[in-house]
């Protein structure tokens, strides 16, 4: 078997263990981290007796900055959560890879691929037969967040993602999501890209963002809008 992201603590990464244990008692042969996000490479510590793969830039960024997102991340979080953060052991990954990968599980072989940038500048995908694992390049509790994401590339991202045929996506967050939802979800990102690109040619702000322009909450659509206009001014 193999594990996709290892949740934000040591104590969750258990959790994920046990239930890991309750479907299969084969063993752990590797760990693929989606991305960098301590929400999905907290847990890494609890599962070394396996490889642990990412893209090479995610290992180069929670090397970076994985200090830094122990203190930041306590926002987010209650008393407790925020004791077991600071406990963490960060673990980074021990095998990289540029642009694709394949893992041998016995059964069967998964690819994984990097596909351009999204979430963030180091989102994999994982094909498994039918199954497309995504990790936070798509969304289903909430919309995407883009605090260090690239806007402007989101889209072709996972239209490159979704060129080959699935029968269901699994997101980094949430329910399963059909094909149907996930081509939704990419037109909303398309979206911010053009409410930005207006914004940008009006020298306006994230603030000029109106309930009547995006489907999301107005602070989920304003966040998202920001970056992209910081994208547009990076160009």
């Amino acid at each position: 078997s193999d594990l996709i992201d290892t949740r934000i603590h040591e104590v969750e990464a258990e959790e994920l263990r046990t239930a890991l244990r309750a479907l299969t008692e084969a063993p752990i042969r590797w760990v693929v981290n989606t991305h960098w996000h301590w929400d999905h490479t907290f847990g890494n510590a609890r599962f070394t007796e396996a490889p642990i793969v990412s893209h090479r830039s995610a290992r180069d960024r929670l090397e970076r900055d994985g200090a830094d997102a122990k203190q930041s991340s306590g926002s987010y979080l209650d008393a407790d959560d925020r004791r077991l953060i600071e406990a963490v052991e960060i673990t980074l990954p021990d095998v990289v890879f540029d642009r694709h990968l394949e893992l041998d599980l016995g059964d069967r072989r998964v690819s994984l691929e990097y596909l351009g940038r999204g979430h963030t500048d180091n989102d994999i995908v994982i094909r498994a037969d039918d199954v497309l694992f995504a990790g936070d390049l798509i969304e289903e509790s909430a919309p995407p967040t883009f605090y260090d994401g690239w806007p402007l590339d989101w889209a072709s991202t996972l239209d490159r993602a979704t060129s080959a045929p699935f029968r269901v996506a699994v997101p980094g967050h949430g329910d399963l999501m059909p094909p149907d939802v996930v081509a939704r979800q990419r037109e909303h990102i398309a979206a911010v890209v053009q409410i930005a690109e207006r914004i940008h040619a009006s020298d306006g702000t994230a603030e000029d963002v109106t309930d009547a322009d995006h489907p999301w909450p107005r602070q989920a659509a304003m966040a998202a809008v920001d970056r992209a206009l910081w994208q547009l001014r990076s160009t």
